[in-house]
């Protein structure tokens, strides 16, 4: 299948997931040189993190999930979807850095 500059979409999507793991590697990077320790992984930790402010500020599982990636968690959490919309409203409820409610 081609767009219509001629491209494979399949190659302009290997092309942009070729971008973003740079992009992924490059913060892993980054959080190793802060974070030393072999033992902790700071971008797992990041993902949990997420987790826990999401719960603190009322963000549905359903939404988070969805931000995340992650499988719904029954057969029920299938039906329907969590829109764009859902996830930006989700989203201003969390805590801009600096916020006290963060912690």
């Amino acid at each position: 299948m081609c767009n219509e500059m001629g491209a494979s979409l399949l190659s302009t999507r290997s092309a942009y997931l070729g971008r973003s793991r740079g992009g992924k590697n490059r913060i892993a990077e980054f959080a190793r040189q802060v974070v030393a320790d072999t033992h902790v992984q700071p971008t797992h930790a990041w993902r949990r993190r997420f987790k826990t402010v999401c719960r603190k500020v009322g963000i549905d599982r359903n939404v988070r999930d969805a931000i995340q990636g992650h499988e719904p968690g029954s057969v029920g959490d299938n039906y329907g979807d969590v829109t764009i919309k859902a996830m930006a409203l989700a989203l201003a409820k969390f805590p801009r850095q600096g916020d006290s409610t963060a912690t």
